[in-house]
């Protein structure tokens, strides 16, 4: 692919029986086709970015694969739109992940930050009884099931870096109830020998990418009848979701401090990155990691990514996101 097929607005179905309606859409074009990446971080103090060494135990990129937009007002008053990233493979987002990683690594060198070896690093991690991922990856699928009203399920594959890879249990791409949350902060303990050991502050991002807004909702119409919409608004975005854990050594190591740099939004930019329409109209081939439903990629739904285009917005993003850890990191140390 070479250009977009795509209208800035362009219905991929509407449903006009029992009043339901499905519509994905691009947004009007932002002015400056710049991602304005200028992220920033809360919920951490300097305190927890300073010790006699630094450390990337883990380094994780999320992308998210497809969005299934279900809502139901009634019996026969159901409308879903299942959205679904074309043209992208494994391989290319391996090498995206560890390419964010080695892009942070080469950030801290240049801010002049000195960083452990990293195989002394995974050894501390192993030792220190953290678990990884297995297949450094994770990966989630879209499932059939019930909609009471409305629901959005996303797909995704979640990749770990090569040389920092994913720890288990460490990091969500969706909002996590307590379940989640419990599972996070014991994945966190489990790093506190490593901390001690390595007598360090350990970063572990991750940064979590997603391609659109979707939304589904039950109303009426003028008329009284009842409503079940869903739709699609793409754009690229690093979702708030995205965060830096920390572990950070206190007390010459005999101490150590569990804390998150969380991004305080959304960041999403409007260039175009895809082209949509039916697996008649577009050459697409492969959806990284099966990450959807092959049964709901029904005509309209497919999103086929632009390569270019899209590596470049992601470039940008990890860029970006690497630049504001490490100018928070530099700050602390004055």
């Amino acid at each position: 692919m070479t250009g977009f097929a795509i209208s800035r607005r362009q219905w991929l179905a509407g449903l006009a029986a029992g009043c339901a309606a499905a519509a994905l859409e691009w947004p009007a074009l932002a002015k400056d086709e710049e991602a304005p990446f200028g992220f920033k971080f809360s919920s951490f103090t300097g305190q927890m970015l300073r010790a006699p060494a630094f450390a990337i135990p883990s380094y994780q990129v999320t992308f998210f694969t497809a969005h299934q937009s279900t809502a139901q007002a009634d019996i026969g008053v159901r409308s879903r739109l299942t959205a679904t990233l074309t043209g992208i493979t494994d391989q290319q987002l391996r090498s995206l992940t560890d390419a964010a990683y080695a892009d942070l690594q080469a950030q801290f060198a240049v801010a002049g930050i000195e960083l452990l070896p990293q195989e002394q690093v995974a050894a501390a991690v192993v030792a220190g009884g953290s678990k990884l991922a297995p297949g450094n990856a994770e990966v989630k699928n879209i499932r059939n099931g019930l909609a009471i009203g409305g629901s959005v399920r996303k797909a995704y594959v979640a990749l770990g870096a090569t040389e920092a890879p994913m720890i288990e249990g460490l990091h969500r791409a969706t909002a996590t109830g307590a379940g989640g949350i419990l599972s996070r902060f014991g994945a966190q303990n489990e790093l506190g020998d490593t901390t001690k050991a390595l007598n360090a502050v350990l970063f572990m991002p991750s940064l979590v990418i997603d391609f659109a807004d979707s939304d589904a909702k039950n109303g009426r119409d003028f008329l009284g009848r009842k409503r079940a919409m869903v739709s699609t608004d793409l754009g690229f975005t690093i979702s708030s979701v995205s965060k830096v854990s920390l572990s950070t050594a206190m007390n010459k190591g005999h101490a150590v401090t569990p804390g998150t740099m969380s991004l305080t939004k959304d960041y999403r930019v409007d260039t175009p990155f895809a082209a949509v329409g039916t697996a008649e109209s577009l050459s697409v081939v492969g959806q990284a990691y099966s990450s959807y439903l092959p049964e709901e990629a029904e005509a309209g739904t497919l999103i086929a990514v632009d390569s270019p285009a899209w590596e470049a917005l992601v470039k940008q993003a990890y860029t970006a996101f690497n630049a504001a850890l490490v100018a928070e990191v530099k700050k602390a140390q004055k």
